[in-house]
């Protein structure tokens, strides 16, 4: 999965299927690509928030792993 955007963005947490959660808090400036790379199947879920403070939820659902 490869995100960009016109405006900066930060990655703010990761959870994975097994559980897990990961807490990044990685910004993406225009101009530049965030990407992730799944390791099992199943359902990912991403906090993405922009310097304003709005934050949302995006999930992604993996289905097989090369």
């Amino acid at each position: 999965m490869t995100l960009d955007a016109k405006v900066s963005f930060v990655m703010l947490e990761q959870r994975y299927p097994d559980g897990e959660s990961a807490f990044v808090q990685d910004w993406v400036l225009p101009g530049e690509k965030y990407t992730f790379t799944p390791s099992i199947e199943g359902t990912y879920r991403f906090l993405l928030g922009i310097k304003e403070g709005q934050q949302k939820w995006m999930t992604m659902q993996v289905a097989k792993c090369n």
